[in-house]
């Protein structure tokens, strides 16, 4: 039985996952029992990735620089078709 006029702050699930890559994400789910008996859920989740932010974000911007590279050579591609015929 709760207690009335009390919050109560429940941690029921914890758990670590990992990934492919090495990649490990860390979930915790939280749940808020309020006065009124109202109830709010939090999921918290971090990834660790072996990565430093500054790796992460080369990386990210090396893959988006390729996509567009790949784009642009597609887009000249179908423009030379259009030219032949």
């Amino acid at each position: 039985m709760l207690a009335k006029g009390k919050d109560f702050d429940i941690t029921f699930l914890d758990i670590q996952m990992e990934g492919m890559g090495g990649t490990v994400t860390y979930y915790q789910q939280t749940w808020l029992i309020g006065k009124d008996g109202s109830i709010q859920s939090t999921v918290y989740s971090v990834t660790e990735t072996g990565m430093t932010n500054a790796e992460r974000m080369k990386k990210n911007m090396d893959e988006r620089l390729e996509k567009q590279k790949e784009k642009k050579e597609e887009e000249e591609t179908e423009e030379r078709r259009k030219d032949v015929r």
